[in-house]
């Protein structure tokens, strides 16, 4: 049986679309589960961030197209 969406891209570069409209923040989907999922980007060169974003606040999680630039991760708040 084929692994489930989410689920299967954990470790590959996904895209976080928030539910309040907010451009998406890409990054390296780490885990997802009931309660929210953990994205970790490359900030600069040596640096990661890593982030938590609870389930309810994000509207959809796809990966990112080809031609999608890849963002600079920025701090943000709930």
């Amino acid at each position: 049986m084929a692994e489930q969406i989410p689920e299967a891209w954990i470790g590959q570069e996904v895209v976080v679309h928030h539910s309040g409209g907010e451009s998406g923040h890409v990054g390296v989907l780490e885990s997802i589960d009931g309660r929210g999922l953990v994205i970790r980007t490359q900030v600069e060169e040596e640096e990661d961030y890593v982030a938590w974003y609870p389930i309810t606040s994000v509207a959809r999680i796809a990966t990112p197209r080809p031609e999608q630039p890849r963002r600079q991760a920025r701090a943000s708040s709930f």
